[in-house]
């Protein structure tokens, strides 16, 4: 019983934290895996290419404008 308990609450946890953060991501229209180290990146339209830090041959394109 426990367990369904806690189950339950990951998952309302898990929508809650879907509900807040969707939007914010949305309004990202670039974000999109790049290669930091290449050239070109592989980011599009006004978009720069972040490095990751756990995965630092790979990166994350972003709109620094939204």
């Amino acid at each position: 019983m426990k367990t369904i308990h806690l189950l339950l609450v990951l998952g309302l946890v898990m929508a809650a934290a879907a509900n807040s953060w969707g939007p914010e991501y949305s309004e990202h229209q670039c974000v999109n895996n790049c290669r930091p180290d290449a050239c070109p990146s592989g980011c599009s339209g006004g978009c720069l290419c972040y490095r990751r830090f756990d995965y630092p041959n790979h990166g994350y394109c972003l709109n620094m404008i939204r």
